[in-house]
């Protein structure tokens, strides 16, 4: 799967970007996983991550690819094709899934946003992950940032984790 899509010419891999992602992309707003507060959208939208129209079913973002002009399929993740367009000079291990992976700062399998994607060499740098809250921000009653930590990863996760500053008497 990966060796096919090393084998696309950085053109081919641009219309494929184009017609499978980008011209179905929906954007899904970022998981807050703390207390709900609002915050500014300029802040959200790097959080914000990237799918395709009734790709959330299938969770992990399979989709199928006419390679060729006599109707070969490549069968491969919306987030390897997303991969590879963003890094057309990055060849993509053939052996992507056992060992090296692309990791999802994000945490969400089912995106292809190239800034939510990191080649990792083993998996276990991708389950490293898990469970992480991403990065802190603490707001007060007034929807201001008090104070924002970056989780211990790097680089950061892609999730948003939010704290309401509590009044002081």
């Amino acid at each position: 799967m990966a060796s096919q899509l090393n084998q696309l010419t950085a053109r081919r891999i641009n219309e494929l970007y184009g017609m499978k992602l980008e011209a179905h992309r929906v954007v899904v707003e970022p998981e807050d996983l703390g207390d709900e507060i609002a915050l500014d959208e300029d802040i959200l939208e790097p959080y914000k991550c990237w799918t395709v129209e009734n790709i959330q079913r299938n969770a992990q973002g399979r989709i199928r690819i006419q390679v060729g002009e006599g109707g070969s399929e490549l069968k491969c993740f919306s987030y390897h094709l997303a991969y590879k367009w963003a890094n057309p000079d990055v060849e993509v291990p053939s052996t992507l899934g056992n060992g090296p992976s692309i990791d999802h700062l994000c945490g969400r399998a089912f995106c292809h946003r190239p800034s939510h994607l990191q080649l990792v060499q083993e998996h276990k740098h991708n389950t490293a992950r898990i469970g992480c809250f991403g990065n802190m921000f603490v707001v007060t009653e007034q929807g201001e940032i008090a104070h924002c930590t970056q989780c211990k990863h790097s680089p950061s996760c892609m999730k948003v984790y939010t704290s309401l500053l509590g009044p002081f008497n």
